[in-house]
């Protein structure tokens, strides 16, 4: 996230500041700078999407209309709305028996809606049911794994790892890329900012690599406080997409990224099976941990125009299971898809649990719940899952592209908690069309997590 020079002295006002959670999270803050920052961008949260947040039960809207209902179902994920005595709002997946239970629509026209006079908000016992446009469930596509037998050629696939490294264990990480390293594929690491030993062995791995005559390892020099939870994580995807793709032009397929903490199950070759299955034309375009994500993204791609296929983010304690001709292999077979675990299919709760009815803000290293959420984008369906995630190289041009889709998905996940676990997955969703299905697989189930 991007901080301008909020003067110490400036007068900031708005509703929000006075909120009991504003008021709680500015009271704990340490320094001028963050309480500044933090009223700052609580006045200006208000102005971003102006759509109250959805709530899946039958509390009394005195906006309602049918319109309305849709859209709050729509926004969690349901395949149906319904609107009944005037001020209720249904929002469900299935009708039962549909045929039998059609009523005359007399029957429904008892109340008017409060929102829009001219319109109904059903009767008595009956309602007026619309479809949002989500359909309904759908069988998941689950990757069918292919052995590789040696012999058929990977070259196909280019994967660009993406190290998300924390803690003191550089012997872990050596073992780690001593799995995953090829000479073919790409890797950016990122330290954590607050982690100064761990940094200065990275350069030393980059400064042997380069010596030896390998340029393909690069340790980023820009950093951030990844912090649990905190937009950093997703702006550091983004910034890695970015990077990659439009400063360095990197022609990379996917991108996975790794912790310290992860051990690949599949050798490098046998992930190259996988992601090169089914290669098909698709189009151009598509927050601390999502900012560095998007900085590696553009800095490799644009600055240093590396061409990857994948990213793939490592911490310092990830250790492949596979081979990294395994991994090669698996993202071979499946090409052009991106690896995003979903949570389900009840997106209203995983809403709910994962905060996204709440404002958080980071600054000072951590993140701050600052306000309740009243808005979320018309027409948007929300998604989520794992950050466990191998994204390829189209869908990360799109996500970091210009167009007003991601731009503002970009603006609206800096206020989100955890939104690298729901960034791309929202991305991905709204714009599947184009993208085709993507793999509904945990990639964390491929490493053992230390």
């Amino acid at each position: 996230m991007e901080f301008k020079n909020y003067e110490e002295k400036e007068e900031i006002n708005c509703f929000l500041l006075k909120n009991n959670l504003a008021i709680s999270a500015i009271s704990r803050i340490n320094t001028n700078f963050c309480k500044q920052f933090i009223k700052s961008k609580l006045c200006e949260i208000n102005n971003y999407w102006p759509i109250e947040k959805i709530e899946n039960n039958c509390e009394e809207y005195f906006e309602n209309s049918p319109e309305f209902c849709i859209q709050k179902c729509l926004n969690s994920g349901f395949s149906f709305a319904g609107v009944g005595f005037g001020v209720n709002c249904y929002c469900f997946n299935y009708l039962i028996d549909k045929n039998e239970n059609i009523v005359n629509e007399n029957l429904c026209n008892f109340y008017v809606c409060p929102g829009k006079e001219n319109e109904f908000c059903g009767g008595n016992g009956t309602l007026f049911v619309y479809k949002t446009g989500i359909k309904d469930k759908q069988t998941k596509i689950l990757p069918k794994f292919i052995p590789y037998n040696g012999k058929s050629s990977l070259n196909k696939i280019k994967i660009l790892f993406l190290l998300q490294l924390n803690g003191r264990d550089y012997l872990q990480i050596r073992r780690l890329l001593g799995m995953i390293y090829s000479q073919k594929h790409f890797y950016f690491v990122h330290v954590d900012s607050r982690q100064q030993f761990l940094y200065s062995e990275m350069l030393k791995i980059q400064k042997e690599f380069e010596i030896k005559g390998f340029f393909n390892f690069k340790v980023l020099r820009k950093r951030f406080a990844t912090i649990w939870g905190g937009t950093s994580l997703l702006e550091l995807f983004l910034f890695v997409i970015n990077q990659s793709i439009f400063e360095l032009e990197i022609k990379w397929d996917y991108i996975i990224n790794l912790s310290e903490k992860d051990m690949p199950l599949l050798s490098l070759e046998e992930l190259e099976k996988q992601l090169e299955k089914k290669r098909f034309a698709t189009i151009w375009g598509g927050t601390s941990l999502l900012e560095l994500f998007l900085f590696v993204i553009n800095q490799s791609i644009f600055e240093l125009e590396i061409k990857w296929d994948y990213i793939i983010n490592l911490s310092e304690k990830d250790m492949p299971l596979l081979s990294l001709e395994e991994l090669e292999k698996q993202l071979e077979n499946f090409s052009n898809k991106s690896y995003l675990s979903s949570h389900g299919y009840n997106t209203a709760s995983f809403l709910n649990k994962q905060g996204f009815n709440f404002h958080f803000l980071e600054c000072e290293k951590r993140m701050w719940r600052v306000a309740k959420r009243n808005d979320f984008p018309l027409n948007l369906r929300l998604d989520g899952g794992s950050d466990w995630l191998i994204i390829h190289r189209d869908l990360a041009e799109y996500s970091v592209s210009t167009e007003d889709l991601p731009s503002n998905l970009r603006l609206l996940f800096t206020t989100i908690l955890l939104p690298l676990e729901s960034f791309f997955h929202t991305v991905w969703f709204f714009i599947k069309r184009y993208f085709g299905e993507n793999i509904q697989k945990n990639f964390c189930s491929n490493f053992i997590i230390f």
